[in-house]
Order: C-alpha cells, then sequence, then structure tokens
C-alpha cells in the first residue's frame, strides 16, 4: 500500500516495514478520531438546532402554483403522465401534489 499526500509532500510506501507501518496506523488514527469527531459535532448541532425549534430538512410548499394547475389538469381529465410533464415534476409527484396516492394491489 501507499500513502500520497500531495500537498503535504509524504509518501510512504508500505514495505512492511516497522517504521512505515507504525506511520501509516498513526495517520489512519487520526483519520478515524477525525471523522468521529466532525460527526460528533454534527450530531450536537442538529440538536442545538432542534432545541431551537428550528425546522431541518427540505421546506415544502404545500399551496404553490403547480398545486393548482395540477387540480386544474385532473379535473380536464389529463392522466397523471401528462400532468407530470406539465409541471415539470414525476406523475407520483403530481399525484402526490393532488392528494391521490397509488395503493398496491
Amino acid at each position: 500500500m501507499t500513502f500520497i499526500a500531495v500537498a503535504q509532500g509524504l509518501e510512504i510506501r508500505s514495505a512492511h516495514d516497522a517504521v512505515s507501518d507504525l506511520t501509516l496506523t498513526v495517520l489512519a488514527a487520526a483519520a478515524e478520531l477525525e471523522r468521529a469527531v466532525i460527526i460528533e459535532r454534527t450530531v450536537d448541532g442538529l440538536a442545538a438546532a432542534k432545541r431551537r425549534g428550528v425546522k431541518l430538512g427540505r421546506p415544502r410548499n404545500p399551496r404553490g402554483p403547480k398545486y393548482a394547475r395540477v387540480a386544474e389538469l385532473r379535473h380536464k381529465g389529463a392522466s397523471w403522465a401528462e400532468i407530470a410533464k406539465a409541471v415539470r415534476s414525476s406523475a407520483s409527484t403530481a399525484a402526490r401534489m393532488r392528494g391521490y396516492r397509488k395503493r398496491s394491489s
């Protein structure tokens, strides 16, 4: 195995000697620690945002202009595929906009 850190000008080739193995082990441990710290900070930040009442995720717009267009086209008898093309979404999203849900048979 070879580890190359271009920006630092570091190249370590694992020739199964003790120094290379130790160096790679220390670098792997540091990377693992950094990943754990990032995850911990993310979880803490999300929890703090939740306590402040911040709503996470993609915002929904249930009363947008596309919804009225979906209702109008469906009332006129258009298929979900035609409606989806008109409002530039998928057929399942168009059906969801109208309040219909596909039922499995």
